[in-house]
């Protein structure tokens, strides 16, 4: 049985722009926000190159009492805030709405250690670890270790949105993205949650992404900094709805020297989201490819395998960069402003470093 859950609203922030429709057509056009890295020295990596939202990755934050929350944490804030307006789910009892997120790494605010150890050089300017565990360390600011968790973001969300339900917090890459999707859908789908806000956040830049993807032996993979949030709903409170995520799944392969899923895990992810969605391979409009620039070869093999090799096919990170985490949500938006162009549904794919895939089947209402 299809699994048919109305996306109710939804909202999107990328380096391309803020609103859906006019992002699509930018994707569709060719444009791109990819450019020369900006806001540290990335010399060390070659000519890093990004799709930038915050372009001052480590200058500190305008407002002190969101420190806590970092640009990411604040970009959570901004998509989840305008969906869960628009969705209207504050009519509802805040212990049935349950919020689902990925999230992507969040790395250490570099300036933030910089009073500790300017307070802990001996008399030749050297650093002395002595002197930083004696008192130099005092001159972190307390909040400093949370503003490295990636789900103290969403729990503030939590709080100022007065989610009380379901609550869950996935990281770090498109798998984990795709992974909090789908649980949000299932919450529904069962009636654990009347509606779910579901959201999904890329990390910011900074050199330790280039530095992360080169230990995965990823370095093929340009970064891009986004997100987005949906609202699912089902029943008596899905008349507005203009589309419904009618199947999904996800598989797990081998995954080696980064290349990510092995086309087996990519195999059984379609074919099990296809047969939810009972929607044969021949239905399908469009394929939002993952496509992150490692791996490709297992993903064209299962589209192969799956009688999808000759469908019209998208990649977003040409144009966003690879949003880790936040890749799906938003991929998701951008495939809500595609459906009016076709005449069936999408199928849009995520996997992980790790061997995760995902697949998730969305159509026209």
């Amino acid at each position: 049985m299809a699994l048919k859950i109305a996306i109710t609203a939804h909202a999107v922030r990328t380096a391309l722009g803020s609103d859906a429709a006019t992002v699509w057509e930018r994707v569709a056009a060719g444009t791109t926000a990819i450019a020369p890295v900006q806001g540290f020295d990335g010399s060390g990596f070659g000519k890093p190159k990004a799709a930038q939202i915050w372009t001052d990755a480590d200058g500190p934050e305008e407002d002190p009492a969101l420190r806590i929350l970092g640009p990411h944490g604040r970009l959570l804030e901004a998509v989840a805030r305008s969906t869960h307006d628009a969705a209207q789910l504050g009519r509802l009892a805040p212990e049935r709405v349950g919020l689902f997120v990925g999230m992507g790494m969040v790395d250490s605010p570099i300036h933030d250690l910089v009073p500790a150890a300017l307070a802990s050089r001996d008399g030749q300017a050297d650093m002395q670890l002595g002197a930083f565990f004696q008192g130099g360390y005092r001159a972190i600011h307390p909040l400093w270790p949370l503003s490295m968790l990636n789900n103290v973001a969403a729990g503030q969300v939590s709080i100022d949105l007065d989610i009380r339900g379901d609550n869950l917090v996935l990281a770090s890459s498109a798998d984990a993205g795709m992974r909090a999707l789908l649980e949000g859908a299932r919450s529904v789908q069962r009636g654990d949650c009347r509606a779910a806000l579901v959201a999904g956040v890329s990390g910011r830049i900074t050199p330790f992404t280039y530095k992360r993807l080169a230990l995965q032996g990823r370095s093929a993979v340009t970064p891009g900094e986004g997100g987005a949030a949906l609202a699912l709903a089902a029943g008596e409170d899905s008349e507005s709805a203009s589309a419904h995520l009618t199947g999904g799944a996800t598989a797990f392969g081998s995954a080696q020297d980064g290349s990510g899923p092995d086309a087996g895990a990519w195999q059984r992810a379609i074919e099990a989201a296809l047969l939810e969605a009972e929607r044969p391979a021949t239905a399908v409009t469009r394929v939002f490819l993952h496509a992150e620039g490692c791996g490709e070869a297992h993903e064209q093999a299962a589209l192969a395998a799956c009688g999808l090799d000759a469908t019209p096919t998208v990649v977003t990170k040409r144009a966003l960069g690879h949003t880790g985490a936040g890749a799906p949500a938003i991929d998701l938006t951008l495939a809500l402003a595609a459906l009016p162009g076709v005449a069936g549904p999408i199928l849009i794919l995520a996997g992980g470093p790790e061997g995760g895939a995902g697949a998730l089947v969305v159509e026209a209402a």
